[in-house]
């Protein structure tokens, strides 16, 4: 207690002198934090695209053909046994694609569309820019979802009303805009819960089946869908693939971090250098002073623990001041700097890193102040009273 107490009021005395060791100190382990919390941020900006796109991992995906005479009822049938096969062990989502012609205040056109049996945000990362995502049982009102393409191609915001047809001499319905979402393609898209498929009279009777799972074992996905489509009734044949394409930027991923990785150490090494020459440079300065208390009783390892105490407690002062600062970085900063549209997530505070700076911090102030502190407890003391 009494060398803390010794430590602090020689911190206080010296603040100035201090000062730009205490700089390099919070640089870097300010650094460290939020490099740890960037890796994340770059990481994750990689992954979105590709989940956007293609699909999480692990993404399974089949062709299979539907019922004919009542498509809705055989893709809802297949989806609940898949759902029921797969356990808790995967998502499930079947979709059923085609075109719709739509028209809006004198606007018309074509416009692909996907009804959606299941969660298809449990399938690929789908972020909503506006609205809300209806369940794949809405049926009425019935209700449409389209990404930012086909947004502005109908010039429909959430709450506009959209006709939709099978095709030009079909009758249309009207389908309210539920939601916008960023699905990362650069072409028009909409899709529309499966229950109100049949509104519009569709007799589309080839639908994909995607499934997710925890472990890529391709033959189990294969059996799950060929004994979900016997128990469905339908043609038991379906070709399962991967969908995602999650490993080929695992690699990419991994250089990142590696890259940050070296960064972090780049600056906690500058920051060592930069306590090494104050302190140093302080002791130097300090020379007299030193010798003085030397000279009334102090013994070489008073000195010694002085210089080192005060070094060390600076770092453990300019860590916790770096970590609060990386907080509020990481909780408000990094957040508000994130668009919606990219799908990526927040980064959650990297308190492991928050640790190692913390540790980092007390090492290099000790292993940058050893020289200095070493050299305090060794000045000549006759030798300094002289001059």
């Amino acid at each position: 207690m009494r060398l803390v107490r010794a430590a602090w009021g020689d911190l206080k005395h010296h603040r100035l002198r201090n000062a730009l060791s205490a700089l390099t100190m919070f640089v870097g382990v300010l650094s460290l934090v939020l490099v740890s919390a960037a890796s994340a941020v770059a990481g994750d900006l990689l992954l979105a695209k590709e989940e956007q796109a293609n699909g999480r991992a692990i993404t399974w995906q089949a062709s299979v053909t539907l019922d004919a005479a009542n498509p809705t009822s055989s893709a809802t049938t297949l989806g609940e046994r898949l759902d029921l096969l797969s356990g808790h062990h995967g998502e499930v989502v079947v979709t059923i694609g085609g075109e719709v012609a739509w028209s809006s205040d004198g606007r018309q056109g074509s416009l692909p569309l996907e009804w959606i049996h299941g969660d298809l945000t449990k399938i690929r990362r789908l972020p909503v820019v506006s609205g809300q995502l209806p369940s794949s049982e809405h049926r009425f009102p019935p209700l449409v979802v389209m990404n930012e393409q086909a947004a502005a191609e109908t010039g429909c915001a959430v709450g506009c009303i959209l006709r939709l047809r099978e095709g030009v001499d079909s009758q249309s319905v009207s389908f309210t805009v539920a939601a916008i979402i960023a699905d990362g393609s650069t072409e028009p898209y909409g899709y529309a819960p499966i229950a109100a498929m049949g509104l519009i009279n569709n007799h589309e009777t080839s639908a994909t089946v995607m499934i997710t799972t925890q472990q890529a074992d391709i033959a189990r996905v294969q059996r799950i869908v060929e004994d979900a489509l016997i128990d469905a009734q339908l043609t038991a044949t379906a070709e399962v693939m991967r969908m995602d394409t999650t490993e080929q930027v695992a690699g990419e991923i991994e250089l990142l971090r590696s890259i940050f990785s070296a960064v972090s150490a780049v600056m906690l090494t500058i920051a060592a250098l930069g306590i090494l020459n104050v302190g140093l440079a302080s002791v130097e300065e300090r020379r007299r002073e030193l010798v003085v208390r030397r000279a009334v009783g102090a013994r070489k390892t008073d000195l010694f623990l002085l210089v080192m105490g005060s070094s060390i407690l600076t770092g453990v002062i300019v860590a916790a001041t770096a970590i609060v600062t990386a907080l509020a970085v990481v909780y408000v900063v990094i957040p508000s700097l994130i668009p919606v549209t990219t799908g990526v997530a927040a980064p959650a505070f990297p308190w492991g890193a928050c640790l190692v700076g913390l540790i980092a911090a007390v090492a290099t102030s000790a292993l940058g102040s050893c020289f200095p502190a070493w050299r305090a407890s060794r000045l000549p003391v006759a030798h300094a009273l002289r001059d």
